[in-house]
Protein backbone atom coordinates (compact mmCIF):
# COMPACT_ATOMS: atom_id res chain seq x y z
CA UNK A 1 0.00 0.00 0.00
CA UNK A 2 3.06 2.03 0.11
CA UNK A 3 3.08 5.29 -2.53
CA UNK A 4 -0.62 5.19 -3.22
CA UNK A 5 -1.33 8.34 -1.69
CA UNK A 6 -1.03 7.56 1.75
CA UNK A 7 -4.31 4.72 1.23
CA UNK A 8 -1.91 2.75 3.85
CA UNK A 9 -2.95 4.84 6.84
CA UNK A 10 -6.74 4.87 5.31
CA UNK A 11 -6.93 0.83 4.72
CA UNK A 12 -4.96 0.26 8.28
CA UNK A 13 -7.52 2.43 10.01
CA UNK A 14 -10.65 0.85 8.36
CA UNK A 15 -9.19 -2.59 9.49
CA UNK A 16 -8.51 -1.61 13.34
CA UNK A 17 -12.10 -0.64 13.26
CA UNK A 18 -13.37 -3.34 11.91
CA UNK A 19 -11.43 -5.46 14.35
CA UNK A 20 -12.55 -3.96 17.18
CA UNK A 21 -16.00 -3.69 16.15
CA UNK A 22 -16.12 -7.54 16.06
CA UNK A 23 -14.42 -7.40 19.90
CA UNK A 24 -17.22 -5.26 20.61
CA UNK A 25 -19.75 -7.38 19.58
CA UNK A 26 -18.94 -10.62 21.28
CA UNK A 27 -18.75 -8.74 24.32
CA UNK A 28 -21.96 -7.11 25.41
CA UNK A 29 -21.71 -3.53 26.70
CA UNK A 30 -24.19 -1.69 28.95
CA UNK A 31 -26.54 -0.38 26.28
CA UNK A 32 -26.62 -2.89 23.67
CA UNK A 33 -29.62 -5.55 25.60
CA UNK A 34 -32.70 -4.06 27.06
CA UNK A 35 -32.50 -2.79 30.27
CA UNK A 36 -29.26 -3.53 31.04
CA UNK A 37 -28.37 0.13 31.84
CA UNK A 38 -31.18 -0.27 34.85
CA UNK A 39 -30.02 -0.97 38.42
CA UNK A 40 -30.95 -4.89 39.28
CA UNK A 41 -34.34 -5.45 41.42
CA UNK A 42 -33.39 -7.27 44.54
CA UNK A 43 -32.14 -10.63 44.31
CA UNK A 44 -34.50 -12.88 45.56
CA UNK A 45 -32.22 -16.36 45.32
CA UNK A 46 -28.60 -16.02 44.77
CA UNK A 47 -27.32 -19.60 43.02
CA UNK A 48 -24.60 -21.56 45.02
CA UNK A 49 -21.22 -21.73 42.94
CA UNK A 50 -18.05 -23.09 43.25
CA UNK A 51 -15.52 -20.54 44.39
CA UNK A 52 -13.12 -21.14 41.27
CA UNK A 53 -16.30 -19.95 38.99
CA UNK A 54 -17.12 -16.79 40.91
CA UNK A 55 -15.53 -13.93 39.52
CA UNK A 56 -13.96 -11.98 41.86
CA UNK A 57 -12.88 -8.83 40.03
CA UNK A 58 -13.79 -5.17 40.68
CA UNK A 59 -15.56 -2.64 38.22
CA UNK A 60 -12.10 -1.04 37.13
CA UNK A 61 -10.29 -3.94 36.39
CA UNK A 62 -12.97 -5.84 34.24
CA UNK A 63 -12.99 -2.11 32.40
CA UNK A 64 -9.21 -2.80 32.00
CA UNK A 65 -9.52 -6.18 30.76
CA UNK A 66 -11.75 -4.54 28.21
CA UNK A 67 -9.60 -2.26 26.88
CA UNK A 68 -6.83 -4.51 26.73
CA UNK A 69 -9.05 -6.63 25.04
CA UNK A 70 -10.28 -3.84 22.27
CA UNK A 71 -6.30 -2.91 21.86
CA UNK A 72 -5.52 -6.68 21.29
CA UNK A 73 -3.41 -6.72 24.33
CA UNK A 74 -4.63 -10.33 24.89
CA UNK A 75 -1.45 -12.17 26.11
CA UNK A 76 -1.23 -14.35 29.09
CA UNK A 77 0.20 -13.20 32.16
CA UNK A 78 2.21 -15.72 33.91
CA UNK A 79 1.33 -16.16 37.58
CA UNK A 80 3.24 -17.40 40.05
CA UNK A 81 1.59 -20.29 42.06
CA UNK A 82 3.18 -21.78 45.20
CA UNK A 83 4.02 -25.48 45.08
CA UNK A 84 1.50 -27.41 47.75
CA UNK A 85 2.82 -29.66 50.42
CA UNK A 86 0.89 -32.82 50.06
CA UNK A 87 0.80 -33.26 53.85
CA UNK A 88 -0.05 -37.34 55.85
CA UNK A 89 -3.91 -37.37 56.29
CA UNK A 90 -4.60 -37.76 60.25
CA UNK A 91 -6.46 -40.53 61.46
CA UNK A 92 -9.81 -39.96 63.82
CA UNK A 93 -8.29 -41.19 66.83
CA UNK A 94 -4.99 -41.46 66.51
CA UNK A 95 -2.42 -40.65 69.38
CA UNK A 96 -1.52 -37.59 67.16
CA UNK A 97 -5.12 -36.69 66.54
CA UNK A 98 -6.26 -37.10 70.23
CA UNK A 99 -3.08 -34.90 71.44
CA UNK A 100 -4.02 -31.99 68.88
CA UNK A 101 -7.19 -31.32 70.85
CA UNK A 102 -5.60 -32.36 73.90
CA UNK A 103 -3.61 -29.03 73.41
CA UNK A 104 -5.76 -27.02 72.01
CA UNK A 105 -8.60 -27.94 75.19
CA UNK A 106 -5.00 -26.09 77.52
CA UNK A 107 -3.83 -23.03 75.12
CA UNK A 108 -7.78 -21.87 73.92
CA UNK A 109 -10.32 -23.94 76.16
CA UNK A 110 -13.22 -21.52 74.52
CA UNK A 111 -12.41 -22.97 70.69
CA UNK A 112 -15.41 -23.51 68.82
CA UNK A 113 -13.85 -27.32 67.98
CA UNK A 114 -14.14 -28.47 71.29
CA UNK A 115 -17.71 -28.06 70.96
CA UNK A 116 -18.49 -31.35 69.31
CA UNK A 117 -15.98 -33.28 71.23
CA UNK A 118 -15.52 -36.08 73.86
CA UNK A 119 -15.34 -35.46 76.68
CA UNK A 120 -14.52 -31.21 76.01
CA UNK A 121 -18.00 -29.74 74.81
CA UNK A 122 -18.86 -30.77 78.94
CA UNK A 123 -17.25 -27.58 79.49
CA UNK A 124 -19.54 -25.80 77.10
CA UNK A 125 -22.86 -26.69 78.60
CA UNK A 126 -23.95 -23.47 80.76
CA UNK A 127 -23.67 -24.72 84.56
CA UNK A 128 -27.29 -24.14 85.54
CA UNK A 129 -28.85 -25.32 82.18
CA UNK A 130 -27.08 -28.64 83.90
CA UNK A 131 -28.67 -28.68 87.21
CA UNK A 132 -32.23 -28.51 86.07
CA UNK A 133 -34.37 -31.38 85.95
CA UNK A 134 -35.32 -32.82 82.21
CA UNK A 135 -38.48 -31.03 80.93
CA UNK A 136 -41.38 -33.44 80.39
CA UNK A 137 -41.75 -32.91 76.46
CA UNK A 138 -37.91 -34.19 76.10
CA UNK A 139 -38.61 -37.64 77.08
CA UNK A 140 -40.88 -37.50 73.71
CA UNK A 141 -39.58 -40.11 71.10
CA UNK A 142 -40.47 -40.19 67.10
CA UNK A 143 -41.59 -44.00 68.22
CA UNK A 144 -44.28 -42.60 70.48
CA UNK A 145 -45.82 -40.73 67.22
CA UNK A 146 -47.01 -43.86 65.39
CA UNK A 147 -48.62 -45.52 68.37
CA UNK A 148 -52.03 -46.13 68.55
CA UNK A 149 -54.19 -44.51 71.17
CA UNK A 150 -54.54 -47.66 73.29
CA UNK A 151 -50.88 -48.24 72.66
CA UNK A 152 -49.68 -44.98 74.11
CA UNK A 153 -51.78 -45.14 76.96
CA UNK A 154 -50.07 -48.46 78.01
CA UNK A 155 -46.70 -47.02 77.90
CA UNK A 156 -47.90 -44.34 79.66
CA UNK A 157 -48.37 -46.67 82.67
CA UNK A 158 -45.13 -47.87 82.30
CA UNK A 159 -43.24 -44.54 81.84
CA UNK A 160 -41.28 -43.82 85.00
CA UNK A 161 -39.70 -40.15 85.23
CA UNK A 162 -36.27 -40.00 86.63
CA UNK A 163 -36.81 -38.43 89.72
CA UNK A 164 -36.52 -34.99 90.99
CA UNK A 165 -33.21 -34.16 93.83
CA UNK A 166 -33.03 -31.22 96.00
CA UNK A 167 -30.72 -29.18 94.21
CA UNK A 168 -32.40 -29.47 91.27
CA UNK A 169 -35.53 -28.49 92.73
CA UNK A 170 -33.39 -25.08 93.82
CA UNK A 171 -32.18 -24.72 90.44
CA UNK A 172 -35.80 -24.46 89.07
CA UNK A 173 -36.55 -22.18 91.90
CA UNK A 174 -33.27 -20.01 91.20
CA UNK A 175 -34.09 -19.83 86.89
CA UNK A 176 -37.55 -18.89 87.39
CA UNK A 177 -37.78 -16.27 89.28
CA UNK A 178 -38.42 -13.92 86.37
CA UNK A 179 -41.54 -16.03 85.07
CA UNK A 180 -42.22 -15.69 81.67
CA UNK A 181 -39.09 -14.18 81.08
CA UNK A 182 -37.34 -16.62 81.04
CA UNK A 183 -37.51 -19.58 78.51
CA UNK A 184 -37.09 -21.99 81.68
CA UNK A 185 -40.35 -20.96 83.47
CA UNK A 186 -42.25 -22.71 80.14
CA UNK A 187 -40.34 -25.51 79.48
CA UNK A 188 -40.69 -26.59 83.02
CA UNK A 189 -44.26 -25.95 83.17
CA UNK A 190 -44.59 -28.53 80.22
CA UNK A 191 -46.40 -31.46 81.37
CA UNK A 192 -47.20 -30.43 84.94
CA UNK A 193 -50.09 -29.33 86.47
CA UNK A 194 -49.61 -25.85 88.13
CA UNK A 195 -51.54 -24.13 90.40
CA UNK A 196 -53.62 -21.89 88.24
CA UNK A 197 -54.83 -24.85 86.07
CA UNK A 198 -55.80 -27.38 88.79
CA UNK A 199 -58.84 -26.07 89.59
CA UNK A 200 -59.99 -26.55 85.62
CA UNK A 201 -58.18 -30.42 85.73
CA UNK A 202 -60.44 -31.02 88.46
CA UNK A 203 -63.35 -30.24 87.30
CA UNK A 204 -62.87 -31.34 83.71
CA UNK A 205 -64.25 -35.17 82.86
CA UNK A 206 -61.65 -38.30 83.43
CA UNK A 207 -63.58 -39.48 80.37
CA UNK A 208 -63.34 -36.65 77.85
CA UNK A 209 -61.33 -34.10 79.35
CA UNK A 210 -61.07 -31.00 78.06
CA UNK A 211 -58.83 -30.54 75.18
CA UNK A 212 -58.16 -26.60 75.38
CA UNK A 213 -56.77 -27.56 79.04
CA UNK A 214 -54.88 -30.20 78.11
CA UNK A 215 -52.95 -28.27 75.36
CA UNK A 216 -52.51 -25.31 77.50
CA UNK A 217 -50.97 -27.69 80.65
CA UNK A 218 -48.70 -29.43 77.56
CA UNK A 219 -48.12 -26.24 75.49
CA UNK A 220 -47.69 -23.54 77.92
CA UNK A 221 -45.76 -21.22 75.66
CA UNK A 222 -48.16 -21.42 72.91
CA UNK A 223 -51.05 -20.41 75.38
CA UNK A 224 -49.50 -16.97 76.65
CA UNK A 225 -52.21 -14.25 76.50
CA UNK A 226 -51.85 -10.53 77.03
CA UNK A 227 -54.24 -7.95 77.97
CA UNK A 228 -54.43 -4.12 78.76
CA UNK A 229 -54.51 -5.21 82.38
CA UNK A 230 -51.54 -7.55 82.41
CA UNK A 231 -49.14 -5.39 80.38
CA UNK A 232 -50.10 -2.75 82.99
CA UNK A 233 -49.46 -4.38 86.03
CA UNK A 234 -46.12 -6.26 84.26
CA UNK A 235 -45.18 -2.71 83.92
CA UNK A 236 -45.82 -1.70 87.71
CA UNK A 237 -44.70 -5.19 89.29
CA UNK A 238 -40.45 -4.91 89.63
CA UNK A 239 -41.16 -1.18 90.69
CA UNK A 240 -43.74 -2.21 93.33
CA UNK A 241 -41.55 -5.48 94.47
CA UNK A 242 -38.37 -3.23 94.89
CA UNK A 243 -39.76 -0.81 96.69
CA UNK A 244 -41.03 -3.39 99.30
CA UNK A 245 -38.04 -5.50 99.06
CA UNK A 246 -35.97 -4.62 101.79
CA UNK A 247 -37.37 -1.54 104.37
CA UNK A 248 -35.22 -1.17 107.08
CA UNK A 249 -37.29 0.57 109.66
CA UNK A 250 -36.55 1.21 113.35
CA UNK A 251 -35.59 -1.80 115.90
CA UNK A 252 -39.28 -2.15 117.17
CA UNK A 253 -40.78 -2.27 113.78
CA UNK A 254 -38.21 -5.01 111.91
CA UNK A 255 -38.07 -5.59 108.34
CA UNK A 256 -40.31 -7.05 105.44
CA UNK A 257 -38.44 -9.21 102.71
CA UNK A 258 -40.59 -9.28 99.17
CA UNK A 259 -39.42 -12.68 97.14
CA UNK A 260 -39.99 -13.04 93.36
CA UNK A 261 -42.51 -15.70 92.71
CA UNK A 262 -41.08 -18.82 90.96
CA UNK A 263 -41.72 -22.29 90.54
CA UNK A 264 -41.48 -24.94 93.52
CA UNK A 265 -41.07 -28.79 92.47
CA UNK A 266 -42.17 -31.36 94.59
CA UNK A 267 -39.37 -34.35 94.70
CA UNK A 268 -42.58 -37.02 96.24
CA UNK A 269 -44.90 -35.88 93.13
CA UNK A 270 -43.02 -33.82 90.43
CA UNK A 271 -46.26 -34.07 88.26
CA UNK A 272 -47.63 -31.14 90.23
CA UNK A 273 -46.36 -27.44 90.81
CA UNK A 274 -46.91 -24.10 92.28
CA UNK A 275 -45.85 -20.59 91.99
CA UNK A 276 -44.71 -19.56 95.69
CA UNK A 277 -44.84 -15.35 96.15
CA UNK A 278 -43.26 -15.09 99.79
CA UNK A 279 -43.60 -11.98 102.01
CA UNK A 280 -41.00 -12.08 104.92
CA UNK A 281 -42.18 -9.81 108.28
CA UNK A 282 -40.00 -9.54 111.18
CA UNK A 283 -40.35 -7.27 114.08
CA UNK A 284 -38.20 -6.89 117.47
CA UNK A 285 -41.26 -7.48 119.93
Amino acid sequence: MAGLSESCSHVGAVLFAIEAGVKMRETASCTTEKCKWLMPSHVKKIPAAPVAMIDFSSAKSKKQKLDDAIAGRTGEKHTFQRPTVQGSKLERGSERYMQFFKTLSRNSPRSAALMSREPYYREFVPKSVSKLPKPLPQYRTPEMLQLSPTELQNACQDFRQEELTQPQVQAVEEETRNQSLSAIWFSQRAGRITASRLKQVLQTSLAQPSKSLIKSICYPEAYKFSTAATRYLLGIREPIRKANSIQFFSDAEGYRLVVKSNLQFYPWYTLIISRISVSYSTSNL
